[in-house]
């Protein structure tokens, strides 16, 4: 069971990252029962459904972009076992919200980044986040994995 805090957590950070109303596809890609989708127009269901899930599985993802409302047929707020080639395909986004740009270091499958390679991703991370604002976008979302892979930027143009 998600404690209540964990939740709220995930729920603030869906705040910020999802517009109102959207449909949100939450991916499970690896769990026990294989890869596992669902579409949610419920952010809180979803928030629940996240942490129930978080440390169980090694990745939990969702759709940043805006999705077309012709999706909502298909929304039941749950996860359920996907079929190979199920789930959101680029076709359904009606719209790019964000620009994701990723900074792991270049290294063998399933090791982490040495502190040097994390060094040198975050030095990177923060040359392209001044390189986006001289470009007159918003400050960007900076996050860092914490797990060796590296940090992230992510971006939303005005």
């Amino acid at each position: 069971m998600a404690s209540s805090e964990q939740v709220k957590l995930i729920r603030q950070s869906l705040d910020v990252l999802i517009e109102k109303d959207a449909i949100v596809e939450l991916r499970v890609p690896r769990s026990d029962r294989g890869p596992l989708g669902g579409l949610f127009n419920n952010i809180d269901k979803m928030a629940n459904v996240a942490a129930e899930r978080s440390g169980e599985v090694p990745g939990i993802y969702f759709t940043l972009n805006l999705l077309k409302k012709s999706l909502a047929g298909r929304v039941t707020n749950r996860l359920a076992q996907l079929s190979r080639g199920e789930g959101v395909r680029d076709v359904d986004v009606l719209r790019r919200l964000w620009l994701p740009v990723d900074f792991d270091p270049i290294r063998p499958a399933g090791t982490a980044s040495t502190n040097a390679q994390h060094e040198a991703a975050l030095t990177l991370a923060q040359e392209c986040r001044q390189w986006l604002r001289d470009l007159r976008w918003p400050n960007p979302l900076v996050a860092d994995s914490g797990n060796g892979r590296g940090p992230a930027i992510c971006n939303r143009p005005a």
